[in-house]
Formats: C-alpha cells, structure tokens, sequence
C-alpha cells in the first residue's frame, strides 16, 4: 500500500461532521441538571418560594451563559436520547434517573422540544417553569392545552414543539456508522503499514496516525454502541492488527466514560493502537504456533514489550506520539500487583493509560478465536474471569468501571431468550436496575427460522410466545449457530 495514498483519507473522512465539542457537551450537561433539577422543584413548591426562586435564578443564569457562547438555547428529546442544541448529550450512570425524568416526561407529555428566545423575561421564565413542570408527564393534558396555559400568563418568548418524525441526526446516522466503519478498517491498514515497515522511517504517518485516532474517538463520543460492536469483527489470520484496533476503541470508550478531555482521549487511543508493536519482531511462527510453546519461544514472546518501547522510540517525528505509548507498550502485561512481565525487582506504579490497555488487551485476546484458542470466551464469560483477578492482575475501579460500560450482556453478545427467540444486544442498560434488560434484536423465530426482527427494550414490557414477558436466559455461542454478530449492525 502507498502510504502517500494513505496519509490522504483522513482528510476526505473529515468532511463528515462529528458533533464532539467538548466545551458544548459539558455546557449541555450543566443545563440540563439545572433544569432538570429546576423541574422538580417546581412540581412541589409555587412561583414565591425561596427554594423555587433560588433553582429559578441559576438556571436563569445559566441560560444567559448559554447565549453569551451559543447565541441559541434549545433542549429536545428525540428516540430516548437528550439532544441540547442540537448536540446529543451522552448518559452515563449519574445522568442516568435524571434525564430519565425529562424523557419520559416529554414522552408522555407529547412534547419534543423547547427552545427558549434570547429575550426572554424573568417573570415569564419563571411561570414557564411551574406550568411545564405540573403539565411534564400529564398525559392528559395535550401540547395544546400546555401552549393555552402559557399564553395565558404572558410566557411569549420560550416555545414548545411537537416530537419529529424523524430527527435529521438519524436519517444520518447510517452515513455515520459507514464513515465508523471505514476509520476502523483504514486505521488496520495503516497500522500495517507502519508495522510492516521495519525501518519505520515515515515522519508524516504520525500525523496521520493522530489524526485517525481523533475520528475514532469522534466515533466514540457520537455512537459508542456501534464502535464497540464492532469490537466482534475477529480476524485470527490478522489477529495482531485487528486486536490492536479493537483495544484502541474499547480504550478511549472505557477512557470516556472515565471523563478524560478529548485530547487525552487520543493520546489514550494512539498508546493502545501501538501497544503491540512490539511483536514485529517475533517470528510468525511463534504468533501462530497451535501447540505449546517452547521456554525459548515464550522468552521470545516475553520480550516484545522491550521491543516496542524500542520500535516507539525510534520512529522519526516521534514528538507527535504520546510519550505513554512508549510507557504502555513496555507496560501492558504488567499486573496491577506486578506480575506478568518484564519482571522488575522494584515497587513501582503503573501508568494509568497501561492500566487500562491491559483490561481492554486480555479482553479482546480472551474472547477471539485464534489458532491455539479455538473457542474463544463468550464475552460475558470473560468478564467474569477477568472479575476474579480484580486487585491481582487489574486495577478494581477500572475494571468495574470496564464492566459497567459492557453490561452483563455486553454489545454484540447472543443471547437466547425465555420465548425460544435468539436476540442479538444492541446496546447496553446504564440503569443498574436494568442491567439484565438491555436493548436486542430479535433475529430468529422460536422455531429457529432466522428473521429481521424488531429492536426489543427488554426493559420495558415485551410480550413473546404465550404470553411470555421476554428475559434473557443465558448467552450463546454465535459461532455455535454460524451467526456473524456483525452484521446486525
């Protein structure tokens, strides 16, 4: 491959607009728990209390940051997603029962979006808030009954708006995901190259390289769901570069979720990319042997963390590189109490980026096919493994935080159900009351005849055969049943 071609596509893939401004994202969240937390006081106190005006004057405040920055102020609810200007907010644990509270409330009210004027005055601010926050989740009452009653107290200049149809964000969102897809596949390519060029002598890939990593952490913040799934593409045969792909995107996700900055992300995303660099030097038929390795084979497998420290080191242009990645690459088969290798005869602390890498490292080799693992673990099967060597081989907080973030079914898990259905997991369940029930596509029938089923929220209500409400049973093989997880994605 050329890489001169290479180091072109980035640039093309950057025309694609990810909404990743970090500054927006944590402005969206601030408004929203202010407004959230407004809503509820409203729905208890009237206009006069000093609880209500207090909630009332920060919010208020911080709407007029937001119209300082923004010049717009806008929060709508569309497909069980919070979007604040426009800009999906993503939900995690603490957000999770909060932002709950403003769907279902916009939901049952019927209720899309409100988008307020710059103009607008304190009086009618603050009669907004108790009209919407008694009418939020009133059924009831319709839009137009809420708009009357707005009206009807001088509230002017702060707008409700039906749900769409369809939101402009996910008639994109295919566009998206093939624009995920392709940074995945063309970050393997490059990482081959620069793993085949044993001289590594090319300065401008390393630019390119960081650049790639920004669209995958991009990729990241806009759909997690989809970068993780796919994280089951397997490939035994190029087993090496796929592996190091799907470290990097189960890192920076795991790194997000963790609140790092967006360029941290990326130096986190380029550490797991080379993490494995390392094994350039070890002869093919070490990496692929099927049998028992021999005490000097597996030295020579124990020395690649060396090797890629060197390799790191020597690539020109290194200054655009994170100097963690050299730390991670001689790191990430240290344990968190210092097992593994390369033994040192000292106390030391590992680095937070090859903590990490070695969670999402021993994952991703746990639940591949490769010539000597043929049966690979299920991937719930290796979280629980990996469970047993928290505190020994992983740092507790990170893997729990790992786990999390995959769910007891994780995305792109199997799973049979209560009805005799086969379901594939689509996206996890953040609510911890919930974590059995994560969102599946039904793609088989009872009978075992294979179909394009409907999205199933097992959390809610799901009637199957007789009457059943739909559970997961256990998780399944796909291999087992000759299914490509993948492709449902």
């Amino acid at each position: 491959m050329n890489p001169d071609a290479t180091s072109d596509r980035p640039d093309k893939l950057s025309k694609v607009k990810f909404s990743t401004d970090r500054k927006a994202i944590e402005m969206g969240k601030k408004f929203l728990n202010t407004f959230i937390s407004s809503l509820k006081i409203a729905q208890i106190y009237d206009l006069n209390n000093d609880v209500f005006l207090e909630h009332a004057q920060a919010l208020n405040e911080t709407l007029r940051e937001i119209f300082r920055m923004e010049g717009e102020a806008s929060v709508e609810v569309a497909a069980n997603h919070i979007f604040f200007n426009g800009l999906r907010l993503p939900m995690d644990f603490a957000s999770y029962h909060a932002y709950h509270f403003l769907i279902d409330g916009f939901f049952k009210s019927k209720v899309g979006k409100v988008w307020f004027e710059n103009n607008f005055q304190e009086d009618e601010f603050k009669s907004f808030l108790v009209i919407f926050a008694k009418s939020l989740g009133d059924p009831s009452k319709k839009l137009s009954n809420i708009e009357n009653e707005l009206k009807a107290q001088g509230v002017v200049k702060i707008h409700l708006q039906e749900p769409q149809k369809e939101r402009d964000d996910f008639r994109k969102t295919s566009t998206l995901r093939k624009v995920g897809k392709q940074i995945y596949s063309k970050s393997i390519m490059l990482l081959e190259d620069i793993m085949g060029d044993h001289q590594l002598q090319q300065r401008a890939q390393t630019k390119v390289v960081r650049r790639l990593v920004q669209n995958i952490v991009d990729s990241v913040i806009y759909d997690e769901a989809y970068m993780l799934a796919l994280t089951n593409i397997k490939n035994h045969y190029d087993y090496t570069l796929n592996h190091s792909m799907n470290v990097c995107v189960l890192s920076t996700a795991l790194g997000y979720r963790l609140g790092m900055e967006r360029k941290r992300l990326a130096d986190l995303g380029i550490a797991a990319l080379f993490h494995d660099i390392g094994k350039v030097n070890v002869p093919a038929e070490i990496l692929i042997k099927p049998g028992t390795l021999s005490a000097e084979e597996y030295e020579a497998i124990k020395r690649h963390p060396y090797k890629g420290a060197e390799i790191l080191t020597s690539i020109k242009g290194f200054s655009k590189l994170p100097i963690r990645a050299i730390i991670v690459a001689l790191e990430h088969h240290l344990g968190e109490d210092l097992s593994g290798y390369p033994k040192i005869s000292f106390k030391k602390q590992i680095n937070l980026f090859s903590k990490i890498i070695t969670i999402t490292d021993v994952f991703d080799a746990m639940t591949t096919p490769r010539v000597y693992q043929k049966k690979p673990y299920k991937r719930g099967e290796a979280l629980g493994e990996m469970m047993k060597e928290s505190g020994k081989k992983f740092d507790p907080l990170l893997l729990k935080a790992f786990v999390s973030m995959l769910g007891l079914y994780p995305i792109g898990s199997l799973v049979l159900l209560n009805t005799g259905e086969l379901a594939v997991v689509l996206e996890t369940n953040q609510d911890p009351a919930y974590f059995k029930s994560p969102k599946v596509k039904l793609i088989t029938e009872k009978s075992g005849e294979k179909i394009d089923g409907p999205t199933i929220d097992l959390a809610s209500p799901s009637v199957g055969y007789a009457g059943l409400k739909r559970a997961i049973v256990k998780s399944v093989d796909a291999g087992k049943y000759g299914i490509d997880v993948t492709a449902y994605f």
